[in-house]
C-alpha cells in the first residue's frame, strides 16, 4: 500500500542501490532493511553509505557487509568472528551446534570477544544473529540451531578470507586446533552405543 507507484518510476537511489548490490536477493533484502532504518532520508543516504560499504570489494564481500549491518552493534564483533570462523569447515557441511560451541572461542577477534565465545548462551545469540542475517542455513524446518547450521555457498569464500586474515594464524592453524578440540571432545565422550 502507497508504494505502487514506486514499481512503475522507482527513485534513482533506488536504481543505484540494485545495481551496487549486484542485483542478489539476498543483499536487496538487507538493503530494505537498511532502508527502514533510514527511514525519511534513505534517498539521500542509501546509495552513499553503501558505496562506502562496498568500495573495491567483491560481490561475496558485498552481500555479508550489507547482511552483517543488520546485526546489532553490541553483537558485531562476536557475530562478525563466528561467520569467520565457520570458513574453517569443509564445503556443504551440516555443522552440529555443539561443534560450534567447542571451536568457538578460536573464532577471531579481540580477546573479550574470544572469551565471551567461551559462553554457550552467547555463541547461540551469536548463530541466531547469523541466522537472522541469512549468511547461515538453519536444517530444522524451525529456525532452530540445534539440528545444525550450513553456509550459504555465495558466502563461504569471503569467510575462508576473514579467517585467513585473523593474525592468530589464518585457516591452516583454526583448522588444526579445531581436529585437536573435536578429536579430545569425541575421546572425552566414549564410544558411542
Amino acid at each position: 500500500g502507497g508504494c505502487a507507484n514506486l514499481l512503475e518510476a522507482p527513485p534513482p537511489a533506488a536504481l543505484e542501490a540494485v545495481e551496487l548490490c549486484g542485483r542478489l536477493p539476498l543483499a536487496l533484502g538487507l538493503a530494505g532493511c537498511i532502508i527502514v532504518e533510514l527511514a525519511d532520508t534513505w534517498q539521500n543516504d542509501l546509495v552513499p553509505l553503501l558505496r562506502e560499504e562496498f568500495e573495491d570489494a567483491s560481490v561475496e564481500e558485498r552481500v555479508v557487509n550489507v547482511s552483517l549491518r543488520v546485526v546489532p552493534e553490541a553483537m558485531r564483533d562476536g557475530v562478525e568472528g563466528l561467520f569467520a570462523l565457520y570458513g574453517c569447515f569443509p564445503e556443504d557441511l551440516t555443522v552440529p551446534a555443539s561443534a560450534i560451541d567447542l571451536l568457538a572461542p578460536l573464532m577471531p577477534g579481540e580477546e573479550a570477544v574470544r572469551q565471551a565465545a567461551a559462553k554457550k548462551l552467547q555463541v547461540r545469540r551469536w548463530l541466531q544473529a547469523l541466522l537472522k542475517a541469512n549468511l547461515l542455513r538453519s536444517e530444522a524446518a524451525s529456525g532452530s540451531v540445534e539440528a545444525g547450521v550450513s553456509v550459504h555457498d555465495l558466502v563461504r569464500d569471503c569467510m575462508i578470507r576473514r579467517l585467513e586474515k585473523d593474525p592468530a594464524g589464518g585457516l591452516r592453524a583454526t583448522q588444526r586446533q579445531a581436529v585437536t578440540l573435536l578429536l579430545a571432545a569425541f575421546d572425552a565422550a566414549g564410544p558411542v552405543a
